[in-house]
């Protein structure tokens, strides 16, 4: 099982996080996978001018057929207006379209948010994965590459408020409005029956607690 994990395509364990709330026995290598994936936290400061910034990068929302994730970045400059810019990440190559095209169900109070951009970008969200074949207890081991995953992307400006609202609910579903459809992902976890204490550290990487990680690096900045 070890094995597996390490050489997973990324973007195919993301669409695996859910399953794993059916596995009773994970790996420590499943754990540090997961954490270096998703809700990953970021601080620093320009070398321009010494502005100093916190981002909270790979914030999931579950959908089964495309990753849905979002960066939070706020600067000390940022920080004094209570703003934060917001990018959505849709893995593939799609049109995210103009205008009010980011939706958020925040315990059935629905926000539209304006993108800032008028051009879909493109980014590398995870890289390439080669790892060489070997031989392992006399049998081979084939080699295993994995082409780096791309997302299409657009920036949206939010304020602290927001943030907060999301970081403290209960229950958040997205919607982000593409140029001929729309995707839909879960930002919040789940209610099941298969929640137990070998996988309740999966919460820690749900959209709303990314959110929630986010709101701790914020006060950072504020107290500047």
């Amino acid at each position: 099982m070890r094995y597996v994990f390490k050489n997973m395509n990324k973007a195919i364990f993301y669409l695996l996080i859910v399953s794993l709330l059916f596995i009773s026995c994970v790996s420590l290598d499943t754990k540090e996978i997961v954490k270096s994936m998703y809700n990953v936290p970021e601080t620093g400061a320009s070398d321009f001018d010494g502005t100093k910034y916190v981002r909270m990068k790979n914030i999931s929302c579950i959908k089964k057929d495309v990753g849905l994730l979002f960066d939070l970045y706020q600067d000390s400059k940022m920080a004094k207006k209570n703003i934060v810019i917001l990018t959505l990440k849709v893995t593939g190559y799609h049109s995210i379209a103009d205008g009010r095209s980011l939706h958020f169900n925040i315990d059935g109070e629905i926000i539209d948010l304006k993108t800032m951009d008028d051009i879909t970008a493109v980014e590398e969200v995870y890289p390439s994965i080669y790892q060489p074949g070997y031989i392992g207890s006399d049998i081979y081991i084939p080699s295993v590459y994995s082409p780096a995953v791309q997302a299409s992307t657009k920036r949206y400006v939010v304020t602290d408020t927001f943030v907060d609202k999301v970081a403290n609910s209960k229950k958040v579903v997205m919607r982000a409005d593409l140029a001929r459809t729309y995707v839909e992902g879960i930002c919040s976890p789940q209610e099941s029956d298969a929640w137990n204490k070998d996988n309740e550290w999966l919460k820690e990487y749900s959209g709303t607690y990314g959110f929630r990680s986010f709101v701790e690096l914020m006060k950072s900045l504020s107290t500047q």
